[in-house]
């Protein structure tokens, strides 16, 4: 699957996965993988899952079970921040500015076999500082909803930022609101 990816495109493992392997986490990751392709033409990725069977998901993208694997696959220019103008986009490397959360800034580039992060990314996951990355958002109750997971799971130190957007959120959505969504 991860070579026919790449040859649409340069491939990059991206976010939670990394994050959750960091974290120590890896047996009891239970989200989706998301993936994404710097394609080599615009549609290469549109082929590749015609052939596959896979659904679209909401943002765009392909989402495709694996065993008990499910990858959330899409082409780095359909990246909501940079459909937006809110990053540039230059290289692979942009997408670490993309996420609402500074713990999701990682890829594995899987072409090179290699992590590309922020200089500070180990550093924050080792004293458990989880803040915001990109406060710009397509899905405020989601990211709201997150944050309480991780909570949850993780028990981080929340930036004061975080702990603004997190207690603002509760204010205009409810607590009750934001728990029903995680179920």
């Amino acid at each position: 699957f991860i070579e026919r990816l790449k040859m649409s495109g340069k491939a990059a493992i991206f976010g939670g996965l990394i994050r959750d392997l960091a974290l120590g986490n890896a047996r009891s990751f239970c989200s989706d993988a998301d993936i994404v392709v710097d394609q080599v033409e615009d549609g290469a990725l549109d082929r590749l899952f015609e052939r596959q069977g896979a659904t679209r998901n909401k943002y765009g993208g392909y989402r495709l079970e694996m065993g008990r694997w499910i990858f959330d696959v899409w082409a780095v220019n359909s990246t909501w921040a940079f459909k937006q103008n809110i990053v540039p986009r230059h290289s692979l490397g942009n997408l670490l500015e993309t996420t609402f959360f500074n713990w999701d800034a990682v890829l594995f580039d899987m072409d090179d076999n290699h992590i590309i992060c922020s200089p500070e990314y180990c550093e924050d996951l080792n004293s458990r500082l989880l803040s915001i990355n990109l406060p710009d958002t397509p899905n405020e109750k989601g990211a709201a909803v997150k944050t309480l997971r991780l909570i949850a799971s993780e028990a981080p130190f929340l930036s004061p930022e975080l702990a603004r957007f997190l207690h603002s959120a509760i204010e205009i959505h409810g607590i009750r609101e934001l728990v029903e969504l995680d179920q």
